[in-house]
Order: C-alpha cells, then structure tokens, then sequence
C-alpha cells in the first residue's frame, strides 16, 4: 500500500482496535469490581451485556444516519460519546452509574467500528482492499488481546479506573488524527433519510446474503469454543489456564493469519478466499466431533480454526464495502449488525442442545457453517482487480 494510503488508514485502524479493547477487558476486571461495587457476579457480568446490545442494535442504523450527516461527523461524534462514557466509568460511584456508562460506551463504538471499516473501502484501491481488511482483522485480535492484559495490569499495579481514563485518552486522541485527514465530505447524493437508505440496502439480496453469513459464521464460532470450553473443564478436568491457552491460540494465529489471508483475497478473489476458509473452519469442527480428545490435538485443531476465520472474515469484511459501493457504510453497518447477533444469541440458542451432549452442539454449528457457504454462493464475484 502507498504511504498516502497507511496515512489515512491509521485512525482507522486504531479507531477499529478502541470497541474491541473496551469489550474484553471486561473479561479481567469483573472479578476486580465485584469487590468494588460490592455486587455479585451475575450481576456484575451485565457490564457485558450492555455494551454489546447497543453496539449490536445501534449498527443497524449507524450507517445509514453516516450516509445522511457524512461519515466524518458521525463518526466524531461516537468518538466523543465513546470517550466521554469511558471517562464516567472511570468516575462511577455506583453500580447502577457504571453499567449505564457501559451501555452509553457500546452505543459509541457502535458509531465507531462499521463507519471507519467501510471508509477503509475509499481510502484503498481495490487491487489492495483485501490486505488492508487483513490488518484491520490484525488490529482487532490486538485490541481483544491487549483488553485483559492493559486492565489486569493497571488492576493489580495501580487502579483499575486507570484503564477507562486510557481508554477516553486513546479515544481522543484518535478523533484528533480522523479529523485532521479526513474534512471536505459531503452528504451522499440520493435517499437523504435515514429509512430511505435503509430501505434501499436491505431490499438487496446480496447484502442480506452476506449479512446472515455473517450470521451464521459467527453463531458457528461462538458456540463451538463456548461449549468446548465447558466440555473440556467438565468431562477432562482441564484446568482454566490450559482451556485459556487452547482459546487464546484461536486467537492468536490470526495476527499473522490475517495479512496472509487479506493478499490471497486480492489474489483469489473474496468470495473464492472466503469459502475457503469456511472449508477450513468445517474441517475443524469436524475434528471436534470426531477426534478424541488430547492437548496436542486441540492445539493443532484450534490453530486451524482460527486460520480459517481468519480467511473467511477477510473476504467477508471485504464484500461489506464492495456489494454496493454507494452506499457502502450503511451496507457495512447491517452486516455487522447481524454477525454481532449472531454472536450474541448463540449460547442461549445452543445450550439445550448442549444438554445432551456437546456433539449435538458441534452438529449445528457444522450446519450454521454450511448455510454461510451456501448463502456465499449467490453472492457474485468482483472482477479480480489487477495486481498493485
């Protein structure tokens, strides 16, 4: 990519890495503030909750009210609600004030991440699309990596409020870069309000296509490791650390999974890269079902699941910005509008199945990952851009 282009890309992959940063560093500090606020775990645990039922909902729009009011404006806007709720869960007193600004700190993000990945799609030319998706799937693993470990960190060696007040910092700072390179935007010609653009994107099939892939890919990855978790600590007594460290190796190839995946998009094309990596995650589950248990296998196992998310959610995000180029951040708002649902309502869904047996489990999400594949195929193929 030319230094023009990584320029304009930074904020928006720091601006990409801020939601997932504040959503897992949760994970860490809800054993920390269960002492804090002095509540119990249940309820200590709907600071996730919270932020991801805005951040998932408010997608479904933020697009659309981008296209209307300019991307550049929306997107200060949920920096500013962004860094301004992290700041007032840095400050809570309470409870009650702390999952609020939860809550208000997901509606931000969700004004954040769809606008700043679909305006990847104009700042890159389309024979390098597919590796600047691949690092903005870098920049994600980081900020779900870096979450926990920042806010353990500052938990144990300092204050635990110290991560929300970087948090607001980073948030800033990062509006401060947008808004230096990105000015001069105006309101996208054609259906000005917001029901009007929404009405158009969804009356495509190809974006419903992809948006209920995205779906089903992400409710197929969620409940595998969720209820392979639970099995593996119940069946095989394994301890959290070693279920930790099988997760966190899902995870973890992706970095380098990532970049490798956005060239062979540009090479092979995104729907082509994307049904590949579905193979892949298909054949992991299947090692699931089938293969007996033991450490070194569910490493190798789980190493090719997150290799083949990798591919598959590239082309993905890639597609998002391209099916409908005009109108490309309401398209990308939708799709990730579904995919977070997808994530949110796979446990709930998939825990009776679960009951009997985590076979059954491992079943459906075989078949989740089929119908993303089968959806792909009606999706059509951008012409392969020339090689840059």
């Amino acid at each position: 990519m030319t230094w023009s282009e990584w320029r304009r890309l930074l904020p928006l992959y720091a601006g990409g890495c801020l939601g997932p940063l504040a959503g897992s560093a949760m994970v860490t500090l809800i054993p920390a503030l269960t002492g804090v606020f002095e509540v119990g775990v249940g309820v200590m645990a709907l600071s996730l909750t919270v932020y991801m039922l805005p951040f998932s909902l408010a997608q479904l729009v933020s697009g659309a009210i981008s296209e209307s009011f300019t991307a550049r404006r929306t997107a200060l806007i949920g920096f500013a609600v962004f860094s301004g709720a992290s700041l007032a869960c840095a400050l809570a007193p309470s409870i009650g004030v702390f999952l609020a600004a939860r809550l208000v700190q997901g509606l931000g993000a969700a004004f954040l991440f769809p606008i700043l990945m679909a305006l990847i799609g104009e700042v890159v030319a389309p024979e390098r699309l597919g590796r600047a998706m691949g690092y903005l799937g870098v920049t994600q693993t980081l900020g779900l990596t870096a979450g926990p470990l920042l806010a353990g960190l500052l938990d144990t060696h300092a204050d635990w409020r110290g991560f929300f007040v970087i948090l607001a910092g980073l948030g800033g700072a990062t509006a401060w870069g947008f808004a230096r390179l990105f000015h001069g935007e105006v309101a996208a010609e054609g259906p000005r309000g917001v029901l009007g653009i929404l009405g158009r994107v969804l009356r495509q099939r190809a974006v419903l296509a992809l948006s209920l892939a995205g779906y089903a890919f992400f409710f197929a990855l969620i409940g595998a490791v969720t209820f392979m978790a639970d099995q593996l600590k119940v069946v095989h007594g394994l301890g959290e650390d070693r279920i930790g460290l099988l997760l966190a190796v899902a995870g973890v190839v992706g970095i380098p999974a990532s970049p490798l995946a956005g060239h062979l998009v540009d090479r092979l094309g995104r729907r082509s890269t994307a049904v590949l990596g579905l193979a892949g995650v298909l054949a992991s589950l299947l090692a699931l079902l089938l293969v007996p248990y033991t450490f070194p296998r569910y490493l190798i196992v789980l190493a090719a699941l997150g290799t083949g998310s990798a591919l598959a959610w590239t082309a993905f995000n890639t597609l998002s910005v391209e099916l409908l180029p005009e109108l490309r951040k309401p398209v990308a708002s939708i799709y990730n509008a579904f995919r977070f649902f997808g994530y949110a309502s796979s446990p709930p869904l998939l825990a009776p199945l679960y009951g009997a047996g985590v076979a059954g489990v491992y079943l459906a999400c075989l078949g989740a990952t089929g119908l993303a594949i089968l959806l792909l195929r009606g999706l059509p193929e951008p012409s392969r851009p020339r090689r840059g």
